[in-house]
């Protein structure tokens, strides 16, 4: 590229480098992910091996450094944990697309981890008052999608913030699982519902799923609706 063209190429190149990050509990996949932005001229990008359902002070990065694209087009290093610390905070994403693990047979128990999540807890419905509220006991072990969707949900920026992720036709519908769907629905408008077809994870896993778009809330939003009773209508 040449001039203005190249210009705008660097100014991909540093967005892409400084902007766009990939989170994943297996270190195999992050290095192969990496691999490949290297090869498509990204250096290492934001791509990290994390488990990213544990307390963000207790998340732990590469020691190093990676090229972070200038402005004018150069590189410069920067250090590894330092960049994911000032950046992965919850509250700050533009736009989040994931597919979490799911499944009963691989529930989170550790009580470290689950006391973070309002959805980690029990839930009661007060008939009188017609809601469900959280009650201050954690479940002995939760499914991890219910805590992803939870953890994804607090990443994004209150108001503007937007997220797919996929979800197992369970968590939609289950009658037990309804104290979710409220949550959800609190601190969510939902975009679109797609349903999946069941062959799409075979031959490791034939059930049906669905990917669900959402838009996080504004407190403003949340307080409002709150002392209407209801969610506010819209298209």
């Amino acid at each position: 590229p040449e001039g203005s063209d190249l210009s705008e190429y660097n100014h991909r190149l540093r967005l892409v480098s400084q902007r766009i990050f990939g989170l994943d509990l297996n270190d195999n996949l992050v290095k192969v992910a990496r691999m490949n932005m290297v090869m498509n001229n990204d250096g290492q990008g934001g791509i990290t091996h994390l488990d990213s359902l544990e307390r963000p002070e207790n998340w732990r990065f590469a020691a190093g450094v990676l090229k972070q694209r200038q402005p004018d087009g150069s590189e410069a290093e920067v250090e590894i944990d330092a960049l994911f610390r000032r950046e992965l905070q919850e509250g700050t994403f533009d736009i989040l697309a994931t597919n979490p693990p799911f499944g009963t047979k691989i529930k989170i128990d550790s009580e470290r981890v689950l006391s973070q999540y309002e959805l980690a807890r029990k839930w009661t419905y007060v008939e009188e008052r017609e809601l469900w509220s959280a009650t201050p006991t954690l479940q002995s072990g939760v499914s991890p999608e219910i805590l992803f969707l939870e953890r994804c949900v607090k990443l994004l920026k209150p108001g503007t913030g937007k997220m797919c992720i996929v979800v197992p036709d369970g968590l939609l519908g289950n009658p037990d699982d309804e104290y979710i769907r409220v949550w959800l629905l609190r601190h969510c408008q939902v975009l679109a519902l797609v349903d999946m077809p069941v062959e799409l994870f075979l031959p490791k896993v034939g059930m049906q799923t669905h990917l669900v778009f959402l838009r996080r809330k504004s407190t403003d939003e949340m307080n409002a609706e709150s002392l209407s009773g209801k969610p506010h209508e819209y298209p």
